[in-house]
């Protein structure tokens, strides 16, 4: 039975922006590892006069969140989601690490946990320097998802903005500290973690700041959080994040999270107030201690 081929996507909205740019939408298909929804828009840029100069996809209906994260994927500050075929080479990748540690893992190593040859990893995989790249990037959109999942919780539960940034910072945090695999290279390849301080945390801190920076200024703008600058705010929380990574509070996390992120984003309280009504971090120390 011959099938007739698709017909041509069609532009269905054409919008003026600011800048004197048009974006026209064009609805498309594609596969279900690219995002949980089947329909998206690729969006074409075009100067005065229909020169493209930029293409992106983005989900028709997308949150700010979907939206921001693919802006970000499209720019360069967050590496593109792996393709779902990847996952069985790289779940066998990560088994090597819990297994061996990262510098004594190699394409062999994880070829046998795949049962594959070797040739298939370096072909589907790259090098070991891509590998981990693609593990990484695995991870950050593992955490997002987790983090957009989140968001979608604390809004059904009508959780109060500082107190949902305290759930979300905290989910991050344990997300992270949990994942067995970055804990091995924590304990177990110092090399690796102080050329990651030494060379990699001010970019870190720039792309995640350039990610989140807009989505808190949004709750901002919706009077769910105090006015701050955002992209200041979110630069201290993510410094706040790599911090807690590597050296764990003295006490619970999101308690000791709340003694910052309240006074600070507390609609009620916009000023750096006190902490009357919340309980105080040197009374908690001493209960720890006893």
């Amino acid at each position: 039975m011959n099938r007739s081929p698709p017909s041509a996507p069609r532009p269905n909205s054409l919008l003026e922006l600011d800048d004197g740019h048009c974006a026209v939408s064009v609805d498309v298909k594609i596969g279900a590892h690219d995002c949980v929804h089947q329909c998206n828009k690729i969006v074409v840029q075009l100067h005065p006069g229909g020169k493209a100069v930029r293409v992106r996809k983005v989900t028709a209906n997308a949150t700010p969140i979907a939206e921001v994260i693919a802006a970000a994927v499209d720019d360069g500050a967050l590496p593109p989601r792996p393709d779902g075929e990847l996952d069985v080479y790289l779940d066998a990748a990560e088994i090597c690490v819990r297994r061996y540690g990262w510098s004594r893992t190699s394409p062999q190593d994880i070829a046998r946990e795949a049962s594959v040859n070797r040739t298939t990893v370096y072909r589907v995989l790259g090098a070991k320097d891509e590998i981990f790249r693609l593990l990484v990037a695995r991870e950050v959109h593992r955490l997002i998802d987790r983090a957009a999942q989140l968001v979608i919780e604390v809004r059904e539960n009508g959780t109060p903005g500082a107190e949902a940034i305290i759930e979300l910072t905290a989910s991050a945090i344990e997300q992270v500290r949990d994942n067995p695999t970055i804990a091995k290279l924590l304990a177990d390849e110092p090399a690796l973690v102080a050329g990651f301080m030494r060379d990699d945390v001010p970019a870190v801190i720039e792309r995640f700041t350039d990610v989140l920076g807009p989505l808190l200024g949004v709750a901002m703008e919706r009077g769910a959080v105090a006015q701050r600058d955002p992209r200041l705010m979110t630069e201290w929380m993510v410094r706040m994040c790599l911090s807690l990574l590597f050296a764990p509070p003295p006490i619970d996390l999101r308690l000791f999270l709340g003694q910052g992120i309240r006074p600070l984003f507390d609609v009620d309280r916009p000023g750096a107030g006190g902490t009357r009504g919340r309980p105080r971090l040197r009374s908690a120390r001493k209960k720890r201690r006893s």
